[in-house]
């Protein structure tokens, strides 16, 4: 549909002294100047962006970021089998509101890296004996463990040592 428009009849609605927004293309300067006069401009106070060296915020802000440095090393382990690889830890909850239907406040999660297989077990204790029963209910006794990863936590440190007397953990 094509809308006929009479002789030297205006567009209503349209800002003269606003240019389309393809001829008004930013274009950042470099001077120092320029620089420090952006720095003070309420657009860039609103998002700091992009980063100004004549600006406080963005220098503090840059100064507490982390790194960006890539570090070498493997992004995925290679495994061949379920149980090469396994990662444990406990997570605590301690919100009164929180707990498990049997009063559970911690659980062990575990996960296999070669599957990506997971799996929680709630206790209301970070008991050896909870974490014994959790590792018999997430490894069959035919499954050879590799290397189990923890964070040190005593509980754990006794779990494996116990499983590896009893079973295939190496």
């Amino acid at each position: 549909m094509v809308a006929a428009k009479a002789e030297g009849a205006e567009d209503e609605g349209v800002d003269e002294g606003v240019a389309p927004d393809s001829e008004t293309e930013y274009i950042r300067s470099r001077k120092a100047s320029d620089l420090e006069q952006e720095a003070g401009s309420k657009s860039h106070q609103f998002c700091h962006y992009p980063k100004n060296p004549f600006c406080k915020i963005c220098q503090k802000a840059r100064m507490m970021a982390p790194p960006a440095k890539k570090k070498g090393g493997q992004k995925r382990l290679e495994t061949k089998s379920f149980g090469d690889h396994i990662v444990a830890d406990h997570t605590v909850i301690k919100s009164n509101g929180e707990e498990g239907v049997k009063g559970e406040t911690v659980a062990l999660v575990m996960k296999d890296t070669h599957t990506q297989f997971r799996h929680v077990y709630p206790s209301q204790t970070k008991s050896s004996e909870s974490c014994v029963n959790a590792f018999n209910h997430f490894l069959s006794h035919k499954d050879e463990v590799g290397a189990v990863y923890t964070d040190n936590s005593r509980e754990l440190i006794a779990t494996i040592s116990e499983l590896v007397q009893t079973s295939n953990i190496n």
